[in-house]
């Protein structure tokens, strides 16, 4: 639950940022070079850091956002 996993048609297993490469460089156009930046000296470095920082905050945004879609939906509740 930590990281995204995702595993190619060889059986190797990818984690985080490096997931998010793999099924980057098997997207279509645009998407599918955005894989390139990963050849950037550092970039590597720099992407499994903002991968962990959003991560870390991904189940915080999740559960908020349902609380507050219930507080619109309450009578007499604010715009």
């Amino acid at each position: 639950m930590a990281e995204l996993h995702a595993v190619d048609a060889r059986g190797r297993v990818f984690r985080g940022a490096e997931a998010i490469r793999e099924i980057l460089k098997r997207q279509r156009g645009l998407l599918g070079w955005t894989a390139a930046l990963w050849r950037l000296p550092g970039f590597g470095w720099l992407a499994g850091r903002h991968y962990r920082l959003v991560a870390g905050w991904r189940y915080g945004f999740a559960a908020k956002a349902p609380a507050r879609a219930a507080a619109q939906r309450r009578p007499g509740a604010a715009s």
